[in-house]
């Protein structure tokens, strides 16, 4: 393995993944595990790093280069924000050392103005989808769902919807989510969600994930997928609302669900892996820690 360059983390919000890079960028070894932010803590940062690292079978020496939660506060090592404008590059290029093993991790990036928010993460995966070729309006859904502008290369400004967070509080929590039930994907239900969004305004639409029920028009099952819909599509007519074309980067069912939704509702998509954007991110970070003999 003496052609391996290091190995790229991305930590999310419930796992952590690791992968290993030889010096073309072709990924040698891979690791997952399903530990989120609080169970790290609880377990040490640095133990955990430790068991998501020892399988790729790195040299002593490799360079490791991380995103996402572990440079998040309460994380190993509280890496800064970058303020927006920000070049992709710069944002790949200034990783802060952490002190354990040879291990840096990349900034987070925020903006100001006109209203504050920030992302951990999501930034890496814009600067692998930049270097892949990709510009203009970019979403990249989950939990907390991002919409980014990238001008050239520059990462203009963003803004954050909690879609999947609520998604999950009103089926734990909330009376009107209380008929929801799990269930495999109902497209059907799905799309009849995302058509709600055109005519029925947010506060009311939630409690159709109840009533719709009661009055026998879907099923428990439905109305979870019909949830689904509802506010993806009200997420993708508040961050787009002149339906401009977006470049999406997901994988798996959620990139299935936002290509339909932006579908029936107008916008132009062009789907990227969010875990191909992710590492190929995570390996230009690494040539750069190796070009300034970090």
């Amino acid at each position: 393995m003496s052609n391996t360059i290091g190995a790229g983390i991305d930590w999310g919000s419930s796992n952590a993944r690791a992968w290993s890079f030889d010096d073309t960028g072709t990924i040698l070894n891979s690791s997952r595990l399903d530990i989120g932010l609080k169970a790290a803590q609880a377990q040490g940062f640095a133990e955990s790093v430790d068991r998501l690292i020892d399988p790729l079978g790195l040299p002593q020496d490799a360079a490791i280069l991380a995103c996402g939660m572990i440079g998040a506060k309460g994380g190993l090592f509280e890496a800064p924000y970058a303020d927006c404008p920000v070049n992709t590059d710069h944002l790949l290029s200034r990783p802060v050392a952490t002190g354990v093993r040879r291990l840096f991790i990349l900034p987070g990036a925020s903006l100001k103005s006109p209203m504050p928010d920030v992302m951990r993460g999501e930034e890496t995966q814009i600067c692998g989808a930049v270097a892949l070729g990709h510009d203009g309006l970019f979403c990249m859904p989950g939990t907390h769902s991002k919409w980014a502008r990238i001008d050239h290369g520059t990462l203009m400004g963003f803004h954050t919807y909690v879609t999947g967070e609520l998604f999950a509080i009103t089926r734990e929590h909330a009376i009107f989510g209380q008929l929801t039930e799990d269930s495999d994907l109902n497209l059907s239900a799905f799309v009849s969600g995302v058509h709600a969004v055109e005519d029925v305004p947010l506060l009311n639409g939630l409690f159709q994930t109840r009533s719709r029920v009661l009055t026998d028009m879907i099923t428990p099952s439905e109305s979870t997928w019909f949830l689904s819909g509802y506010l993806i599509g009200q997420e993708i007519l508040a961050a787009n609302p002149d339906r401009l074309p977006v470049t999406l980067i997901a994988d798996g069912q959620l990139a299935q669900l936002y290509e339909t939704a932006l579908q029936l509702v107008g916008c132009p998509a062009n789907t990227v892996s969010a875990e191909t954007c992710t590492t190929t991110a995570l390996f230009r970070g690494l040539q750069h820690l190796r070009e300034n003999a970090v």
